[in-house]
């Protein structure tokens, strides 16, 4: 492993590789911890731009319905179950977060019921709030009931959503991860060596991991950007 850690510290050495700075538009803060599992749960195998809208559309059915935006006012997952509670798939799909996607498109489940389960969860484990995270550090029957949730299995978004919780020292292992990884070493990597990989990159540029997971997020975002660019100029010409 030693080696491939080697290629990965070399590379981001020898570019000119942005570390970038959190939070971001890209990477937000959250002051209420159910949004974290929202944004989590959401955006996995989607661009970021919809997982925001998303969002977006949460803050303003809660305004609406309660009067109070998640978004600048902290709010515990009870309220938030307490909010959804009774709620039809169909509403929470249609009005909640006016999102259709699934958790998987094979017998995956909508992710707006992915994240009423995750939530249930938390509220299960005694988990209401962003300060209360420290209860389910490391806590292995908490993760096997969130990846026992339809499309969780692999455990990505919970990884996501330690992190947007206030993990400095995971990655999400998402496909741009993994290309990003295959590009430097030569081969592709499940979710713990992911992990494992550029948590010891990151000692070794002396930065958190979760920095560099969104570093490396940028830099293949920006290159796919490109590449979506010229197919369009190519179709154009065409």
């Amino acid at each position: 492993m030693k080696e491939d850690v080697l290629k990965i510290v070399e590379f981001v050495k020898s570019i000119n590789f942005k570390m970038e700075t959190l939070p971001s538009p890209e990477y937000p803060e959250y002051v209420s911890l159910p949004l974290c599992v929202i944004d989590s749960v959401f955006s996995i195998g989607v661009k970021y731009g919809a997982v925001k809208n998303t969002v977006q559309h949460f803050y303003e059915y809660v305004e609406k319905e309660i009067g109070k935006n998640p978004e600048k006012n902290p709010m515990s997952v009870s309220e938030i179950l307490t909010l959804l509670n009774g709620k039809s798939e169909e509403i929470l799909a249609n009005e909640v977060y006016k999102n259709k996607q699934r958790t998987s498109t094979t017998n995956g489940i909508l992710k707006a019921v992915a994240v009423t389960q995750f939530l249930q969860i938390l509220k299960r484990f005694g988990i209401e709030n962003l300060t209360d995270m420290p209860k389910i550090a490391d806590n292995a029957e908490f993760e096997n009931e969130v990846k026992k949730i339809k499309g969780q299995g692999s455990g990505v978004s919970l990884s996501y959503f330690y992190m947007l919780a206030g993990n400095n020292n995971l990655v999400k292992a998402d496909r741009m991860v993994v290309r990003f990884l295959k590009d430097r070493i030569g081969r592709n990597c499940n979710q713990k060596e992911c992990q494992e990989l550029l948590g010891e990159a990151a000692k070794e540029l002396n930065i958190f991991s979760k920095v560099l997971d969104f570093s490396i997020w940028k830099h293949e975002s920006a290159k796919s950007n490109i590449t979506e660019s010229n197919i369009q100029k190519w179709k154009k010409i065409k």
